[in-house]
């Protein structure tokens, strides 16, 4: 993910450019991903100037409409055998546990196995 201001340079020039002061210019823009799991990358940053970078922190994210996926379409399109299917539905379901940060924190070892 990219720094908000990064993002807040290309909306002036957009605005700029296409002389109107609706973000990005009055263009469409589509972002895409997980803002749970997508953070900006600063170097030797801390958890606070992380955060602090993050796009919902930009000038133009109260003009941004957000929608949701709501359907997993791996889950809607698999050839899998019916057990493998079980075990798809329950990681995505894991996953968005995790997401939500409803899951503990789980013990990593040092060679990359869970304790």
């Amino acid at each position: 993910m990219t720094n908000h201001l990064a993002f807040e340079a290309v909306d002036r020039h957009l605005r700029d450019v296409c002389d109107n002061q609706n973000a990005f210019g009055g263009k469409l823009v589509h972002l895409g991903g997980d803002f749970k799991q997508i953070l900006p990358v600063i170097a030797h940053g801390s958890r606070e100037s992380i955060v602090v970078a993050k796009i919902h922190r930009a000038i133009f994210w109260n003009e941004c409409s957000i929608f949701h996926l709501r359907i997993n379409m791996k889950l809607q399109q698999t050839d899998e055998p019916n057990m493998s299917m079980h075990i798809i539905e329950d990681f995505a379901r894991w996953i968005l546990q995790v997401g939500n940060d409803k899951v503990q924190g789980i013990a990593i070892s040092d060679d990359g196995e869970p304790n």
